[in-house]
Order: C-alpha cells, then sequence, then structure tokens
C-alpha cells in the first residue's frame, strides 16, 4: 500500500495543496496580523464570478468551497482569541451568509439555478464549514 507522500497529486487537488500550504505559511508568518480576511473575500468573489458565468456544475466548485473554509480556519488559529480581527473573520462569515443564495440564470433560459450542494445552498447554508471545521 501507498504512503501518502508516495502519491501524486494531480490537477486540482494539486491545486489544492498548494493553496493550503501557502495560506497556513501566510497564517504562521502573519499571526495576529495576518492579512488571510482580504485572501477569503478575493476567494468568495471568484467562486461567486466563476459561477455565475459558467454552466458547470456546483461540485466543480467544492474544492474552492473547501479550501475558503481552510483559509478562515488558518487564519483564526494564529491570530490570538482576544485580538479584533478575530471579529473581522467571524463578521466576514456573518456577511457571506447574508449575501444569499447564489443564484445565476437558468440554463433552459427561464428563472435561476441556485447553487445547491450536497450539504446546502451556498451561501445560505454555508456548505461543508461544519464538518471541514470538525475535521481540522
Amino acid at each position: 500500500m501507498e504512503s501518502t507522500s508516495d502519491i501524486r497529486l494531480t490537477g486540482r487537488a494539486l491545486a489544492s495543496a498548494i493553496t493550503r500550504e501557502d495560506v497556513e505559511e501566510s497564517a504562521r508568518k502573519g499571526a495576529d496580523n495576518n492579512d488571510l480576511h482580504i485572501h477569503a473575500d478575493s476567494m468568495r468573489s471568484s467562486i461567486n464570478l466563476r459561477y455565475v458565468r459558467s454552466a458547470g456544475p456546483i461540485e466543480a466548485f467544492e474544492w474552492d468551497l473547501h479550501d475558503l473554509w481552510r483559509t478562515y480556519y488558518q487564519a483564526s488559529m494564529n491570530i490570538s482569541s482576544q485580538h479584533p480581527a478575530q471579529d473581522r473573520l467571524a463578521f466576514q462569515l456573518v456577511q457571506l451568509q447574508q449575501q444569499g443564495a447564489l443564484c445565476r440564470p437558468g440554463s433552459t433560459g427561464g428563472g435561476e439555478e441556485t447553487a445547491v450542494t450536497a450539504d446546502g445552498r451556498l451561501w445560505d447554508d454555508l456548505p461543508f464549514l461544519t464538518q471541514d471545521m470538525m475535521g481540522f
């Protein structure tokens, strides 16, 4: 049986692994002053824009969601609990949820198509957030 160090990542898995390493390093180096909230907001904007402009299924964006939650996790774990930056991270998560369901024009020309994952509607339900946070 192969060890995980022997497994070669490709495609989206490789991109995610590289992103996560960069995020972890930025969080450690920046500590209370890390700027991962900016990175997380950029990730949210990217997910929104790419989903609205694509016809692809929401499953194609699940890696991005898991990476987004990992970014928030790393940012929060490397900021002291009493630092005001913790409030900023919490506020961003509230803003995400308050954004409402992510929708795009329906593929059949009528109505809207809502982004629904196996774990709920994006952004209403913050899919995968709870399971990811418990898994970190």
